[in-house]
């Protein structure tokens, strides 16, 4: 077999604890020395895999359909997909025996369903990590508007500043706070025009924050209009009041005159009170391809094709009711599939699958905090020679460099928790058992809930006729096969 090794890491900031790829590539290639594999060539990407569009990523892919390899080394599965695409073509080029095996230092993924279904699952799970903490970070930013700071990057005039744990809001600029405060007295006036704003913007010392230049029409025009500098800010499109908890820089009634001499229109929040259509964006049509919208009449929502490309055959109407009622001809079967006696074998099944996993998990944590011990005592000792003499400083400084380049990359071996068995299996016990309740909880659940399980189980929907079309997604459609394989082997 030949194989490629790529080594991925997101710059996006969601994965802060995941190994670097120089200290990736530290670890797969004595590790496929030492099991005598051979490499194709050793892959590099620093983009996130929450998305499509990877281009080193699907080159390799495409390579590999091209027989160039038929295996990939990876520092962990996660590594190749966090979306539901990537990983659904992953898992489709094993069906078609293109990719004959997936290899990290922990496990050995092949051509069988119940490998399959495991690498499905490493997958969602790992799409799942990232969702998480897109919520995280969400709820943080409603958590920061609640208590009435500033959500986001500092405006022109201000900066921000950390007052604690979890804690940072906005400050005035100690010289651009009375520029900016200078501007709008100027502005109230009505003796300047917006390019006059920005030269003088200019000559008083503010810059653009990425070019050094002088700030353009657009921005001028931004910060005259920015509810943010009499202490409001706009957050989800809605206008919140800072509490108290930074220093406007101006009064509301001269933000006001600046509006009316500007010409500008009165700030507003955008209106809240359109109706909430529950599955726009989900579906499309198969006949024309344009998206399925949705319309109101008498009380009710009915969903239909947008017709944009121009009259389609497909338009009749289907009623919101009818459409929940095929949805959950969908997740019937999926709840079915681990009712309460499956779960027990399925989670002994997944148990046994990690034990093994977690044993390696362990050891190899073990040694690497044995390694670390051991470095920076090394490294005590070597100073103490230095001291006392005993080596010249030109040696001290060589190998006290090396040591400490060891040093880091033990270190963030060791604070690399994007892949901990123990984590994962707990993930994978969870899926499970959501997947158990899934039909609870859509019918307990409210609209937002039964959108989202119905993206997250669906893939490629489609209303056609009145009739709701769709696959599932990974890992629910090879959960239903796995379901098959395990009443096959009497489980």
């Amino acid at each position: 077999m030949k194989y490629f090794i790529y080594c991925r890491k997101s710059t996006e900031g969601e994965e802060n604890q995941v190994l670097s790829i120089p200290a990736q590539k530290s670890e797969m290639i004595p590790f496929a020395e030492k099991a005598n594999l051979e490499v194709v060539e050793l892959l590099e990407e620093s983009k996130t895999a929450s998305k499509t569009g990877r281009p080193v990523f699907n080159k390799m892919l495409d390579r590999i359909e091209k027989g160039e390899a038929d295996g990939i080394l990876v520092w962990q599965p996660n590594r190749i997909a966090r979306n539901s695409m990537d990983g659904g073509r992953v898992i489709y080029m094993m069906d078609e025996g293109k990719i004959k095996e997936i290899r990290s230092p922990f496990r050995t993924y092949i051509n069988t369903s119940e490998d399959k279904f495991f690498l499905a699952l490493e997958f969602n799970m790992a799409k799942k990590d990232t969702d998480d903490i897109s919520r995280n970070v969400k709820r943080g930013y409603r958590e920061k508007v609640r208590r009435g700071e500033y959500p986001s990057k500092a405006p022109y005039g201000y900066v921000n500043v950390d007052y604690g744990k979890d804690s940072r809001n906005i400050a005035p600029h100690p010289t651009e706070g009375a520029i900016i405060r200078k501007i709008f007295e100027e502005a109230s006036t009505g003796n300047y025009t917006g390019k006059e704003l920005a030269d003088l913007t200019y000559d008083m010392g503010i810059l653009s924050r990425k070019k050094g230049k002088k700030l353009c029409l657009s921005t001028i025009y931004r910060i005259l209009h920015d509810p943010a500098y009499y202490g409001y800010f706009y957050f989800n499109e809605e206008l919140h009041y800072n509490q108290g908890t930074y220093e406007p820089l101006i009064s509301k009634p001269l933000f006001d005159l600046v509006q009316d001499k500007m010409g500008f229109a009165e700030a507003k929040p955008k209106s809240s009170n359109k109706d909430f259509i529950n599955y726009l964006g989900i579906m499309r049509c198969p006949d024309c391809g344009c998206a399925i919208t949705a319309s109101i009449k008498k009380g009710h929502i009915y969903y239909h094709c947008t017709q944009r490309k121009g009259r389609c055959s497909n338009n009749k109407y289907l009623r919101e009711e009818d459409l929940e009622k095929q949805i959950e001809d969908y997740i019937a079967p999926l709840s079915n599939a681990i009712d309460d006696d499956f779960l027990d074998i399925v989670l002994k099944i997944v148990r046994k699958h990690y034990a093994k996993e977690i044993k390696i998990n362990q050891d190899f944590l073990i040694s690497l905090q044995n390694r670390y011990a051991e470095v920076r005592k090394e490294k005590t000792d070597l100073l103490d020679l230095l001291l006392r003499k005993v080596i010249k400083e030109e040696q001290y400084k060589d190998k006290s460099n090396a040591l400490t380049e060891e040093e880091a990359t033990l270190k963030a071996k060791l604070e690399d928790n994007s892949y901990n068995a123990n984590k994962w299996l707990e993930l994978m016990e969870g899926f499970f058992k959501q997947v158990n309740l899934l039909q609870k909880f859509w019918f307990e659940g409210n609209p937002q809930t039964k959108r989202e399980i119905f993206k997250s189980v669906g893939w490629n929907p489609i209303l056609s006729d009145k009739k709701l079309l769709m696959d599932y997604k990974n890992p629910y459609n090879i959960l239903l096969e796995f379901r098959h394989f395990s009443l096959k082997q009497g489980r």
